[in-house]
């Protein structure tokens, strides 16, 4: 049999192997999931921060008292914490700091802060996979200067030098490396040790330890952790049916196939955006690198002129397929605060957050997206709900329609604060 056949057989026999493990899944129930279901697995402050933020807080709904923060300052393993009271322990989310100064060392919200009567401020900096804004340590660390300061993401990567480093000066002020109160933790490893220490400790709450059951399910989801083992070893046997099988199975391993299927999805993304723009009588902005898309490690958009105007609407991802956004592009040369806020605000309100960063009038990462669009936030591995999306064009349509609703609104949005200048 020529290796063309034998990988498509390898393929297909996979396919079945995945439907038949579907079926199971729905027999068995184990795909309801409340937290995917409402479409909030990627979903940094509305899900994780609260949620970890509610276990932590002794006086919780979860009437668990200092089972969860306890067991949270032996993960950290702080010797002088380790007696210390929880009593009077208050835990806040989204605590704001003050305005960002011109210089963006001051102000923000900080995710979860966490405060034990006479021990040091804890401050938990979560990114799922937003990235890292200017000076945002800096600023933590600089209003709570005695803090321990906790950086918790996926895989447990270090923050950005954009976080850490003064942007002017280049300075380092915020060390992961050499000062013992600054810690990363990992929602592979650390999170999921913490939840499953806690889980057996749980007394009288069944539906408690449901939900942190179902809350490990999607840590595990949103970390690549869950593949099932007993599919993996079925797939194994069909490799190891014959020397053919192995020969194929190696063969595609060695092969860059992923990247490959992923680059053809990523450029049939592109051409079907430029077909919508056709439609909607925006001119592809050459300067988008078609070929990179979402692949450079800076970040990269797709970006459409809109007739008379200076305006761009814009698609990009920050840097390696992650915090995918929308928005509407000014520039500093045309910048004009009155149209920003306006516009900033309306489209808030209507699609989600705007994130505010220089030259932007509105600015929405998927993961802020009020219409249960937050799945489109990931797109790296195995997100078939997007790749499939792509490939079937159904993304292109959602985007348009997006892109049809910003058209519609603008004109009396800036008409409005013309009107307001004069």
């Amino acid at each position: 049999m020529g290796q063309d056949l034998i990988v498509s057989s390898l393929l297909h026999q996979t396919f079945e192997l995945q439907e038949q493990r579907n079926k199971a899944l729905d027999a068995s129930g184990e795909r309801f999931n409340i937290f995917s279901i409402l479409s909030l697995e990627y979903n940094e402050p509305r899900l994780h921060s609260r949620f970890i933020a509610e276990l932590l807080d002794p006086s919780g709904a979860h009437q668990q008292k200092e089972l969860f923060l306890r067991q949270f300052l032996e993960l950290l393993d702080i010797p002088e914490l380790s007696q210390c009271s929880l009593s009077g322990t208050k835990v806040y989310t989204e605590e704001f700091i003050g305005p960002i100064d011109n210089e963006y060392l001051n102000g923000g919200y900080i995710d979860i802060v966490i405060k034990i009567p006479g021990q040091p401020v804890f401050l938990i900096e979560n990114k799922i996979n937003a990235g890292d804004q200017k000076h945002q340590l800096i600023r933590y660390k600089n209003y709570y200067r005695d803090s321990y300061l906790i950086y918790l993401t996926k895989d447990g990567r270090p923050p950005s030098q954009i976080a850490t480093h003064n942007q002017i000066t280049k300075e380092q002020l915020v060390d992961f490396k050499l000062d013992s109160r600054h810690r990363r933790l990992s929602y592979e490893a650390d999170v999921l040790e913490w939840l499953e220490q806690c889980r057996g400790k749980i007394s009288g709450n069944s539906r408690l330890r449901e939900t942190v059951n179902q809350y490990i399910s999607t840590v595990k989801k949103i970390t690549d952790q869950t593949t099932d083992n007993f599919m993996a070893n079925q797939i194994a046997d069909i490799v190891l049916a014959s020397n053919e099988h192995l020969a194929s199975f190696f063969s595609i391993r060695e092969m860059p196939v992923v990247k490959a299927v992923e680059h053809r999805l990523l450029a049939k993304f592109v051409t079907q955006m430029k077909e919508v723009a056709d439609r909607l009588g925006l001119t592809y902005s050459a300067d988008s690198i078609d070929e990179d898309f979402g692949t450079r490690e800076h970040g990269t958009e797709l970006e459409f002129f809109i007739p008379g105007s200076p305006l761009m609407l814009c698609l990009g991802f920050e840097k390696w397929k992650t915090d995918f956004s929308i928005g509407v592009f000014a520039g500093k040369d045309i910048f004009n605060q009155s149209q920003k806020e306006v516009i900033s605000n309306h489209f808030g309100l209507k699609f989600g957050k705007h994130t505010h960063v220089d030259g932007w009038y509105y600015l929405m990462f998927f993961s802020d997206s009020k219409r249960g669009d937050e799945y489109l936030n990931i797109w790296f591995e195995n997100n078939m709900a997007i790749w499939g999306a792509i490939n079937d064009g159904t993304l292109a349509v959602k985007m348009e329609g997006y892109f049809r609703e910003i058209l519609a609104d603008l004109p009396e949005l800036i008409s409005t604060t013309e009107l307001v200048e004069k």
